[in-house]
């Protein structure tokens, strides 16, 4: 009926008092130490740094920027105050404090009238007790075990989440200083992640998700992480939970990608249409999309100079055997990015499709030129130039594919090959027996198959194969 405020705290703490009590109480061995005189000697002296005479006013404010004050914050709804009940401290108890509004010599009970933003959104008031502390009039104990639960039916049901309660820049400092540990953490598998050690960027995150499980953010990166490493599955689950915790956070893409990996491409193309209807300028997810589908236009039409976008598109387009309309494509992205060397190498991979022999050499002599340890782009060259009889030439560029990628199971194929056409049989063996090992290594069937089906030369060479 109105006849209450509401306190959350994230531990169940010796007493419900202001900031500065908290800070002097212990320090001070005076029996009847008065924290009021404290907060005058405070307040006589920011008045110096402020226009306010209101001295209500000049405290909220230094409790806005996170000063010490004898001012106690509550709300008036208590679903905030659970909010800060589970915001913090997973692995304690918190607690709901419930206090009957009462204006007497004793308690202070006030608004301020300059509220600003993040006081809004909290509907917070101000207690303001002589003592710096009060006694509730009733505790409800929030076990660990349910924190995480109740923030998420909090912000699913009621919209309470850090973003809407910390909605300005001291908030976020203020969240900061919460999860200060749990972001640490979180920090430092972010720098293993960037360095591609990603083994300790999980171990990382598991340590941030365990002081804050309520980070979007820890689960979604621990997830690609995860994926880096080719654990799809187990990625999935975290994204999954990623997004629980914020169904607005437009990271679906990043479990369509996971998906996609594990050639579930149906699901993935519903992720990334999630990620582009929550976020419809995100042009990212169109471009994860294009391999699947024809999104690749819409990222297009919200992002003309979205190179990437025509990049992909036209390796959709390729894949389909539409190489002219690939090329076009392919034009385009050079146009807006002119020193991407992934699009010389596709639109010279088109070209060879098309016959265009020598206008694909050129294409993959730009890519090299642009990125000078691009295996591939030496691998593929020398195809180009084995279908021009070009054998020496080609051998060539693959023995600097492999001299970058000693393990670059297609360029001992295609040096296998052609050893053989130019009758070097020894050397054609070894680097087809290579290839076939390679290959079966990382599951490519499909490769060692043709290394198996050169070696049967050596088998049955009179054959013909």
């Amino acid at each position: 009926g109105g006849g209450y405020i509401y306190r959350g705290e994230p531990e169940c703490y010796e007493k419900v008092s202001s900031s500065l009590y908290r800070q002097y109480y212990k320090e001070i061995d005076i029996e009847d130490f008065k924290v009021e005189d404290i907060q005058k000697e405070i307040l006589a002296k920011a008045k110096q740094y402020t226009d306010k005479t209101d001295e209500s006013e000049i405290l909220a404010e230094l409790q806005h920027y996170g000063g010490r004050t004898n001012l106690i914050d509550f709300t008036t709804d208590y679903h905030i105050a659970l909010f800060f009940a589970c915001d913090g401290s997973h692995d304690k108890c918190g607690r709901l404090i419930l206090w009957q509004k009462r204006e007497n010599y004793f308690y202070q009970v006030y608004q301020p009238r300059e509220p600003r933003n993040r006081i809004i959104a909290q509907k917070s008031i101000f207690v303001l007790p002589d003592a710096g502390f009060i006694d509730p009039d009733e505790v409800i104990i929030i076990p660990a075990k349910l924190k995480q639960p109740l923030l998420n039916h909090l912000h699913i049901y009621h919209g309470i989440s850090s973003e809407t309660i910390y909605n300005d820049l001291h908030g976020f400092i203020k969240i900061q200083a919460i999860h200060e540990k749990a972001d640490t953490k979180f920090y430092k598998g972010l720098t293993y992640q960037d360095t591609d050690k990603y083994d300790k960027a999980i171990e990382q995150y598991d340590k941030s998700i365990a002081l804050n499980p309520n980070s979007a953010e820890a689960y979604n990166n621990r997830g690609v992480a995860k994926d880096s490493l080719g654990y799809h599955e187990d990625a999935i689950k975290d994204y999954d939970q990623a997004i629980r915790l914020n169904p607005d956070y437009a990271k679906y893409n990043n479990r369509g990608n996971a998906k996609n990996s594990l050639g579930q491409h149906q699901d993935a193309i519903a992720d990334y249409n999630q990620a582009i209807k929550l976020k419809p300028d995100y042009a990212e997810a169109y471009n994860d999309a294009a391999y699947r589908s024809a999104e690749s236009g819409q990222a297009i039409k919200l992002k003309p100079d979205y190179a990437e976008a025509y990049n992909n598109r036209g390796v959709a387009k390729n894949s389909l055997g539409q190489h002219h309309d690939a090329i076009a494509d392919y034009d385009q992205a050079i146009r807006l990015k002119p020193n991407n060397a992934a699009t010389y190498f596709n639109r010279g991979f088109a070209k060879y499709s098309l016959g265009k022999h020598q206008d694909a050499i050129a294409d993959y002599n730009h890519s090299i030129k642009l990125k000078p340890d691009f295996a591939e782009a030496y691998t593929y060259r020398g195809i180009v130039k084995y279908s021009l009889g070009q054998h020496q030439d080609a051998i060539a560029d693959y023995d600097q594919a492999i001299k970058l990628n000693q393990d670059f199971a297609l360029a001992y194929l295609n040096r296998g090959i052609s050893y053989l056409v130019i009758n070097q049989p020894e050397e054609a063996r070894r680097d087809l027996e290579t290839a076939r090992n390679l290959a079966q290594q990382v599951g490519n069937e499909d490769l060692a198959a043709a290394a198996d089906l050169g070696l049967r030369k050596f088998d049955a060479p009179d054959e013909d194969e």
